[in-house]
């Protein structure tokens, strides 16, 4: 990573790191490999990105939809919660409350995108 410059920094989530990894593997075909540190963590998004990098997009995009942060939406579609509680200690450090309304409507998004992990 010495000598290499941020172009654009933006959250995105596992599935669509994993997609972008394969891509940039793609790219370098058999005479490069990817470094030590992408292969890393090609092998945790293979491990944890299991939803499809659009529909984990779309479901991002969802959430944001409901007037919460890029960054809060990209690490709910993440961890994927499975109740209230664990949607409340995403929020938990920031500087927002989010309501039982939004709350369940989030919990719906997520498991729309597990069922379609699932299948």
């Amino acid at each position: 990573m010495i000598g290499k410059e941020i172009k654009n920094k933006k959250s995105i989530t596992i599935p669509e790191v994993r997609e972008n990894l394969e891509k940039r593997k793609e790219q370098l075909g058999d005479e490069e490999e990817l470094t030590y540190e992408q292969k890393t963590t090609m092998q945790y998004a293979e491990k944890f990105g299991k939803a499809e990098a659009e529909r984990a997009k779309e479901a991002g995009q969802e959430i944001k939809d409901l007037d919460i942060d890029e960054k809060l939406a990209v690490r709910l579609v993440n961890l994927m919660p499975f109740n209230e509680d664990q949607v409340n200690l995403v929020f938990e450090k920031e500087r927002f409350d989010i309501d039982e309304e939004k709350t369940n409507k989030v919990l719906k998004i997520v498991d729309d995108l597990r069922e379609a992990t699932s299948e």
